[in-house]
């Protein structure tokens, strides 16, 4: 999901205020809220990313990678093998 940050500043000497929000639209609901109360403040809605999100997708992506490596060498083993049952390099015991 689409996280949004509400950043709140004000011209006179206050530090920006953040609030991470849902979603925009309640972002942009609470800005005009804010605005309403005190016009001399700015409010933006920044998007933001999902991180957790992107890192469970690259790690599901990289184990999808390594696993499809130990099947193919798993294949390429067995074909060796097949072809070869009775060298000593050959490591599945089932075919000798």
């Amino acid at each position: 999901m689409l996280k949004t940050l509400l950043v709140v500043h004000g011209l006179v000497g206050m530090d920006p205020y953040t609030v991470t929000m849902e979603n925009m639209q309640e972002c942009k609901k609470a800005a005009v809220d804010i605005v309403k109360q005190d016009e001399s403040l700015s409010v933006v809605c920044v998007p933001g990313r999902d991180r957790e999100r992107e890192a469970q997708q690259k790690i599901n992506t990289m184990f999808g990678i390594f696993a499809d490596l130990i099947s193919k060498m798993k294949d390429m083993e067995y074909d060796y093998c097949y072809q070869k049952p009775f060298d000593e390099d050959c490591a599945v015991q089932s075919i000798r």
